[in-house]
């Protein structure tokens, strides 16, 4: 078990003498080091609104600290529950959050945007629209 502890929370730890014995205990990390270790985790007991929907990006199963959650989704589909809620639900694909290819098919059907008509400066050597923006003329383009 890995435990990334805030200063203040280590503060309370030490002075309520708590014993982590067989818990690894960290300073808070960023961004890529949490993906990290959600990548080998098992499951993930947090109260964070986020980490509870990036446990579901790593599909590892989430147990939200807290009475309530912002990631309804989360738990409907079995990969999060409430700590004092039921057990979690069968396990599901969330579709609000797509199969990871939106990329992929959001390029398919992108349509490209209409070019501006171009001109050449009269001090440059590469094309540059006469209007930049709002329509704002830029410079006189030659007639």
């Amino acid at each position: 078990m890995v435990l990334p502890i805030h200063p203040r929370t280590r503060k309370q730890i030490e002075a309520c003498k708590l014993d982590l014995t067989g818990i690894t205990t960290c300073d808070p990390v960023g961004y890529l080091d949490m993906h990290r270790l959600l990548q080998s985790a098992v499951a993930v007991f947090t109260d964070s609104g986020g980490l509870q929907k990036e446990a579901y990006f790593h599909r590892v199963p989430c147990v939200t600290l807290r009475s309530e959650t912002e990631w309804v989704e989360t738990v409907e589909a079995g990969w999060n529950r409430l700590w004092k809620g039921p057990d979690y639900a069968p396990r599901k694909q969330i579709d609000a959050y797509c199969d990871g290819h939106a990329a992929a098919k959001g390029s398919a059907h992108r349509r490209l945007p209409q070019r501006l008509p171009l001109t050449l400066p009269l001090h440059g050597s590469l094309p540059l629209p006469a209007r930049g923006v709002r329509g704002r003329l830029l410079w006189e383009p030659d007639k």
